[in-house]
């Protein structure tokens, strides 16, 4: 096949001859979200470690359940399970950081919120805050906090997805981890290290952090360690947003925030 090129006033200037060539068919995510029926997988972490502590008056836990005190880990919650209901009908919720049996032993460090490991799924954003509830009232905050179990068990699950396919197309779910937490992280290059492995996995990682920001943020020093991973890769696959930006007095502008937040929590999908 030959093409003639021609100059601005249509002279012939030459000739370009096309021996091969080939055209590919390249999938967007959506492509594969809807007509391949990829499922999107919510997975919900939240922090219920003694670094919700706060020295705030009249407030001492961040994890407050008095009525009429504001609770962020709720309005936060509510904001994800919201978010998520557009593309799946369910949601998988863990826990970090508490200790769940009597003595003065370490925290644990994977505990599903619905009390049973093997049915960590919820539907409805009243069921997550209810298990949610439930949690802060049957555990103990403890220490470490440590996010790497949470991570690695995301990872495997998206790493036994994507290597029992022969083509990506295949894949039939897309792991969406939302970690909220107080800010503390104590396995942080374990931690870093398994968030790293979500780059060539179907994994997008958001980190939300809960409460005043403080000068102690490990979740921002986890985000900047991350730069190097971010700049090799095709996508971007982990976000950190603080929820104290997305809260105002007025409640009308307080409302508009919350949408932003529910519209942030999904941009590090791919396109």
């Amino acid at each position: 096949m030959s093409l003639f090129v021609l100059d601005e006033k249509k002279k012939f200037k030459g000739k370009l001859d096309l021996i091969n060539c080939s055209a590919r068919r390249y999938y967007s995510f959506f492509d594969l979200h809807l007509k391949n029926k990829l499922n999107i997988v919510p997975i919900i972490a939240v922090d219920f470690s003694l670094a919700n502590l706060t020295f705030e008056e009249g407030n001492m836990c961040i994890h407050t359940l008095k009525p009429g005190s504001p609770n962020d880990y709720i309005d936060a919650l509510n904001s994800v399970q919201d978010a998520m209901r557009s593309f799946t009908k369910f949601s998988m919720c863990y826990g970090i950081g508490a200790r769940t049996q009597e003595g003065e032993g370490p925290a644990c460090n994977l505990l599903s919120m619905t009390g049973d490991f093997e049915d960590p799924f919820v539907s409805t954003s009243d069921e997550l805050i209810n298990c949610y509830a439930g949690t802060i009232k049957t555990v103990r905050l403890a220490l470490p906090v440590n996010f790497m179990n949470v991570i690695k068990f995301v990872c495997d699950l998206a790493q036994h997805e994507y290597g029992t396919v022969s083509d990506v197309t295949e894949i039939k779910n897309y792991y969406k981890l939302v970690i909220l937490m107080a800010g503390v992280i104590d396995d942080f290059q374990d931690s870093l290290n398994e968030i790293l492995r979500a780059a060539n996995l179907p994994i997008s990682v958001t980190i939300v952090k809960i409460g005043a920001n403080s000068q102690d943020n490990d979740s921002m020093l986890l985000m900047k360690k991350s730069d190097e991973a971010f700049a090799q890769s095709e996508r971007v696959f982990i976000n950190m947003f603080e929820f104290e930006k997305y809260k105002h007095s007025h409640e009308e502008y307080n409302a508009l925030l919350k949408q932003k937040f529910k519209f942030d929590l999904m941009s590090d999908l791919p396109k």
